[in-house]
């Protein structure tokens, strides 16, 4: 209970400061970190759900440019490593299922359940801060040309079996759950912001009953709290899909106002919702990959050519 309530805890801190920036229109996607997909540097692995917030939120307010993270276990493992004086970690959480002892299931005589999930929270450090750790190598590509972006949009069309339609008439793109297809406009005021756009609404569309079947998706014109929260999640896949593809923007989308002041009522009322959209997008981003890899791996069975540069993505990231 008590790591529990520390996890709780540090959770309301990082809600606070971001309800803070919301009022102040300091806005978490407008930042350069948007491109900073944390992994670990032992593991090659990258980081998930409410984690990749908490160290893309830490990796922002220190300027690290760094995606790299160890625990001080593995630095004191690790005889030609040593932490910086003065260096600071982030916490993470860390979510696990217990088995109890048979000594500890038997309370007043009545047999109690054998397995019970926990929370807790450790600190890692950036790779900057630790001494002989070879300097990152950035790999984010830069958002150059819009010819650029719609080769990645057809290549993700085509192996997601996505169907997206650019419409003239319109300059507000939106994904649409009766008839499954994302719209797009044929005019953006920046590579950028274009595939930020996209990749909001991709998000969206992983929310169909047919994928993830996310409620929000299928509740979203019933009442503003419910667009809301299924807008913060499209928003926050949006933040992981720029991570993991690579794409150094710096800036996402504008925000509708009534949307942020939801968000901020949201938050207000139950810090977690934060971490309950995370976790959505992370699933997202997650399915994306999947489907990605499945279909890649389906055209080198059938060996036809896939260069991994036609989805723009990192080394470490969705395509391998």
């Amino acid at each position: 209970m008590k790591n529990l309530n520390k996890l709780l805890d540090e959770r309301k801190k990082i809600v606070e400061q971001i309800i803070k920036n919301l009022k102040t229109h300091n806005y978490f996607w407008d930042k350069n970190f948007v491109a900073m997909y944390p992994l670990n540097f032992v593991s090659n692995k990258n980081y998930n759900g409410t984690n990749i917030l908490r160290l893309q939120l830490f990796s922002e307010m220190k300027n690290i440019q760094d995606p790299r993270f160890l625990t001080f276990k593995q630095i004191l493992n690790r005889s030609n490593l040593k932490l910086k004086k003065g260096a600071k970690g982030c916490s993470i959480e860390y979510w696990g299922i217990k088995q109890l002892d048979e000594s500890e299931i038997e309370n007043n005589g009545k047999k109690q359940k054998t397995n019970y999930f926990f929370g807790k929270t450790y600190y890692v450090f950036n790779a900057k801060d630790v001494e002989n750790i070879p300097k990152y190598k950035n790999k984010f590509v830069e958002v150059s040309s819009d010819k650029r972006v719609d080769y990645l949009i057809k290549n993700l069309s085509k192996a997601l079996e996505l169907k997206v339609y650019d419409n003239v008439l319109t300059e507000t793109p939106h994904f649409s759950p009766n008839q499954d297809y994302i719209q797009m406009p044929t005019t953006f005021v920046s590579p950028e912001a274009k595939i930020a756009v996209f990749f909001h609404e991709l998000t969206h569309w992983t929310g169909h009953k047919d994928r993830l079947n996310r409620t929000s998706i299928e509740s979203y014109s019933k009442n503003i709290k419910t667009r809301a929260i299924e807008e913060l999640v499209a928003e926050l896949g949006a933040i992981f899909l720029n991570s993991k593809f690579g794409f150094q923007t710096k800036k996402i989308q504008d925000n509708n106002y009534a949307y942020i002041q939801s968000w901020i009522k949201i938050l207000e009322d139950n810090p977690n919702e934060l971490f309950k959209a995370a976790n959505k997008a992370n699933e997202a981003v997650e399915y994306i990959s999947q489907k990605l890899e499945k279909y890649l791996d389906t055209k080198k069975n059938e060996k036809q050519i896939i260069d991994n540069s036609d989805f723009l993505a990192q080394d470490e990231g969705l395509v391998h």
